[in-house]
């Protein structure tokens, strides 16, 4: 018969391979003989623990460690067993009592470790799991020391630890993305990032390292690699709402940083992945919209924006920028309806003063509805501030005491490079000294080198981008500022609000496109063509009448050879032409333009936008197609983008006989253009200041009859020069000489009518 010895020898070898039957009955007839057999006991409850009899497990251990007191092992598994069973408490006395026996057992210090977290004393828990590594712990124990040592607040010695782990174990995947997010959450990005990369070796599809590098680049500016970690976390969780939403987030990052980077191509694809990720957002559907407004994609951007305000009805920008896009197609009364929307939701008097400006684009805008726009603005933002100087009327003679008028020009536009400069820079340099002393106030950096040619167009230039109205407004006081003069009124970026504090005992509209709307301006600078005596405009301040408004610089001159003979010597037809902003080209101008090319046969029309409409095919065939209607067909239009530079803008001219006038707002600066090419204008003179600009040049010029009075007129006039080449090479012979020699090129006597109306007004 074998002795206990030999049967637990058979026992456990049943047990080891897996014959689990076979070994239960064998302790089972072991203890029958000996009940306290201590190793029977201990044997025989692992077993039934591992084929999951916890209980049973729990009380043949119980009995093993009292039949083997000074046996540490039996202790041991109890402890698991009571962690299985959820009673870490319990477990932790095992755990203790097996150390207390075998300091040196690894597996009591480990358990401890286990035992006591869970039951919440993360710091016993990285005692014990310190006291496993010391003995001689393998990776394991070292990752479970660093887990408790973070939870134990000890993020440095958890790092550590871990590390350690890794070196023992470099194939364990938990460890270098514990490690990872470890140093993530210490703000140690750049350390934490070759740990998350490590982690993706050993386990490519892991969701939150994926996440996080996402995190970590995204924080870094490296918006592409954001984007592509955030799409592979979504991936693999496309259920995870955190996982979208954070894709959402990078792909908007990259969109804006693609824009700063003056790449709005990608940031449309961007911005398009990302509004596919949350239809709803108003910030994405917006930056879209402002891409492609600033790609000149005015539909698209009209659409979008639609789209924006259907999310937003109170978001300004979407008003505001989709009148824009609006304005942009021609689109001139939905603009306005646009704009209506922005300035209800904006008190900036910029905002405001932008619908006043579009308004005059309207092809049906009558004067009474004009002066009505005025008075609401008047009515907002126009009226008198308090100020210390009191209007003078009675500015009569200042320079009698012996000194000069002190004249402060007010624009944003007089810098190299604005076509403003070629009209206000010879009036400045012509001032008589003796008479008059000019100033220039404007938001421009005027010390930077660019402005070291015009330092001496002026006695002072006042850089005002730091200042408000009220700061500009005591500056100009201060200055002892006789004369403030408005330039351009209304357009972007002007100063109106200057104008309500009555910075100056005089205040003078010049080249202002209409009145102002400010109480305290008090004269409106014009001429007797601009305003005739029976205009029917409306204003409040006083119109002064010049001989005449406009002065530019005269023409550059050309070789003594430079005769081009007009296009149609050579082509055996005529060619018309207009490059005005296209907005200006409404429905009533394609109309007239139309009916003129069909009373000239042959004739074609160049048309070239100084603006972004004609820059791109959309634009192109939007005016096509508004030909089309009439039935001009594409052959005869020649769309040209916007020219590259001012001379090449006016090489153009060279293959245009007879330029035209859009109407209602006609042109100014385009006309001189023209003209200072040889380019006779024809122009139909409107019922205001802006649709009579081009008259007042031609009267100037010595041409009065190439200004029509009613829409036959203006065919009539277009088709007899159109009929009559050889008057049109005569014309491109001597009218560049012609401008040069008249009151528009006279700066001498241009300024000496404004010093008189300055100093007896």
């Amino acid at each position: 018969m074998a002795t206990i010895a030999e049967a637990l020898a058979i026992a456990f070898d049943h047990h080891q391979t897996g014959r689990y039957d076979e070994a239960e009955l064998l302790y089972r007839r072991i203890l029958d003989a000996d009940p306290e057999q201590a190793q029977a006991l201990h044997l025989c409850g692992l077993l039934v623990a591992q084929l999951g009899r916890l209980e049973e497990a729990d009380g043949l251990l119980t009995r093993a460690a009292a039949a083997a007191p000074l046996a540490a092992d039996p202790r041991v598994n109890h402890g698991k067993v009571l962690r299985a069973l959820g009673r870490p408490g319990e477990a932790v006395r095992r755990f203790r009592h097996a150390v207390a026996l075998n300091p040196a057992l690894v597996e009591a210090q480990d358990g401890l470790g286990h035992a006591e977290r869970e039951r919440g004393d993360p710091a016993a828990s990285a005692r014990g799991f310190g006291r496993a590594a010391v003995s001689g712990g393998g990776a394991a124990i070292f990752y479970h020391w660093g887990l408790a040592l973070e939870t134990a607040g000890q993020p440095g010695a958890a790092v550590s630890a871990l590390r350690r782990s890794a070196e023992l174990d470099p194939e364990a995947g938990a460890v270098p993305a514990r490690l990872g997010t470890l140093l993530h959450g210490m703000g140690r990005t750049e350390d934490a990032a070759p740990w998350y990369r490590r982690a993706l070796t050993l386990r490519p599809a892991h969701n939150e390292v994926l996440h996080n590098l996402a995190v970590i680049a995204r924080g870094a500016g490296r918006h592409d690699e954001a984007v592509r970690g955030f799409s592979a976390a979504a991936r693999l969780h496309p259920d995870r709402e955190d996982a979208r939403r954070d894709l959402f987030a990078a792909l908007l990052d990259l969109g804006r940083a693609r824009n700063a980077a003056r790449q709005p191509e990608a940031a449309l694809d961007a911005y398009e992945q990302a509004l596919a990720i949350d239809p709803m957002d108003v910030a994405v559907a917006d930056a879209l919209a402002l891409t492609l407004f600033e790609l000149g994609r005015f539909e698209d951007a009209r659409r979008a924006y639609r789209r924006v305000v259907v999310l937003d009805p109170a978001a300004f920008a979407a008003h505001y920028n989709g009148a824009l896009a609006s304005k942009n197609l021609g689109a001139i009364a939905e603009a306005m309806t646009g704009l209506r929307a922005a300035t209800r939701l904006s008190d900036e008097p910029w905002v405001h003063s932008t619908r006043l400006t579009t308004l005059l684009l309207l092809a049906d805008l009558d004067n009474a509805t004009l002066a009505d726009e005025i008075d609401g603005w008047r009515n907002r933002f126009g009226r008198t501030l308090s100020s210390p100087v009191a209007p003078n009327p009675a500015l009569t003679r200042p320079a009698l005491g012996g000194r000069p008028l002190r004249v402060g020009y007010v624009s944003g536009y007089l810098h190299p490079g604005n076509r403003l400069l070629d009209q206000v820079g010879p009036l400045l340099r012509a001032h008589d000294r003796s008479r008059v002393v000019p100033l220039v106030y404007g938001n421009l950096p005027f010390a930077a080198p660019a402005f070291d040619r015009l330092r001496g167009f002026a006695d002072g230039w006042c850089d005002t981008r730091a200042m408000s109205d009220d700061e500009l407004a005591d500056r100009v006081r201060a200055d002892g500022v006789d004369v403030l003069v408005c330039l351009i009124g209304h357009t972007s970026g002007q100063r109106m609000g200057l104008f309500t504090r009555r910075a100056a005992p005089l205040q003078v509209s010049y080249y202002g496109m209409h009145a102002t709307g400010v109480d305290a301006m008090d004269v409106w600078l014009t001429d007797p063509v601009l305003h005739p005596a029976d205009s029917t405009e409306r204003f409040t301040e006083r119109l002064v009448r010049l001989p005449h408004l406009f002065l530019f610089e005269p023409p550059a001159r050309r070789g003594a050879g430079w005769l081009p003979a007009p296009p149609c010597a050579t082509l055996g037809r005529v060619t018309f032409g207009s490059f005005n902003l296209d907005a200006k080209v409404n429905q009533r101008v394609v109309a007239l333009w139309s009916a003129l090319l069909h009373a000239v046969p042959g004739s074609r029309l160049m048309l070239k936008s100084r603006g972004a409409g004609l820059a791109g095919e959309e634009g192109r065939v939007r005016m096509a197609a508004a030909f089309a209607r009439h039935d001009i067909g594409g052959d005869r239009l020649l769309l040209v983008p916007p020219a590259a530079s001012h001379e090449e803008h006016l090489r153009l001219h060279e293959r245009v006989d007879i330029a035209l006038d859009p109407f209602p707002y006609g042109g100014c600066l385009t006309s001189f253009d023209a003209l200072s090419m040889g380019v006779p204008v024809v122009t139909l003179a409107g019922e205001r200041f802006i649709g009579r600009m081009t008259a007042s040049l031609l009267h100037s010029l010595g041409e009065p009859g190439w200004v029509a009075h009613s829409e036959e007129d203006y065919i009539a006039k277009a088709k007899s020069l159109a009929e009559d080449p050889h008057r049109l090479a005569a014309i491109r012979m001597v009218l560049r000489e012609k401008m040069t020699t008249s009151p528009l090129c006279d700066a001498t006597s241009h300024a000496q009518s404004i010093e008189a109306v300055f100093c007896m007004v």
